[in-house]
Order: structure tokens, then sequence, then C-alpha cells
């Protein structure tokens, strides 16, 4: 059965330096294929192939982003552009032994 690793994970199973395993990947020496973003080696190549279904296209989702029409969009919980004073918030102890005296204990055990 095909087995398909990282380049990475690849060359450290095979005992080789990245480097060598990019190299015979380039002559064809490993199948390879590209999905998701990363590079993925084939480490058992004789083996079974597996059959795997189709990828959906990304741009044809079944869940189409909300946006509703005619709604200006919401406020941000924090705006970057409220930082206009870095020193307000450098030391952050105070706040956090405000914020502890609301905190509730745990209740008993019964």
């Amino acid at each position: 059965m095909s087995c398909w690793v990282a380049t990475p994970v690849a060359a450290d199973y095979l005992g080789l330096s990245l480097d060598q395993l990019t190299e015979q990947i380039a002559h064809g020496q490993w199948p390879a294929k590209i999905e998701f973003g990363f590079n993925l080696i084939d480490i058992a190549p004789k083996g079974p192939k597996a059959v795997t279904p189709a990828r959906p296209n990304a741009a044809a989702s079944n869940f189409p982003a909300f946006k509703p029409a005619g709604q200006p969009p919401l406020p941000l919980i924090h705006d970057a552009a409220d930082d206009s004073d870095p020193e307000a918030f450098t030391d952050w102890r105070p706040a956090r032994a405000a914020t502890s005296l609301t905190r509730r204990p745990p209740r008993a055990r019964t």
C-alpha cells in the first residue's frame, strides 16, 4: 500500500539527508506529489495502490460565506487603531490582581 509522507519524514525514514532526497526526487527516483501545499513522497512505491477520491475544488465550496445584504460590518472587539498610547498597557499584573478578586472558587464536593 502507498505510504505518502512529508519530505523531511521520508528523509529521516530512508536515512538520507534532505538534500540527497530532493535530488533523487528531481531525478524521478521517488514518486512525489504536492497536496495541501506539502511535498509528499511515496516511501512504499512497490506496494498496492490505494485509490483516493478526487479533492473537491476549493472555489466551489458547499458553504458560501455569510454576508448579510445591506448591513454595515460588525465593529471589532479590539481595533488596532485604538493603540495610540503604547505605554498604557505595559504592566499586566494590576489587571490580573483585580481580575483574580472576581474569581468564584470551585463548588465544594457533596
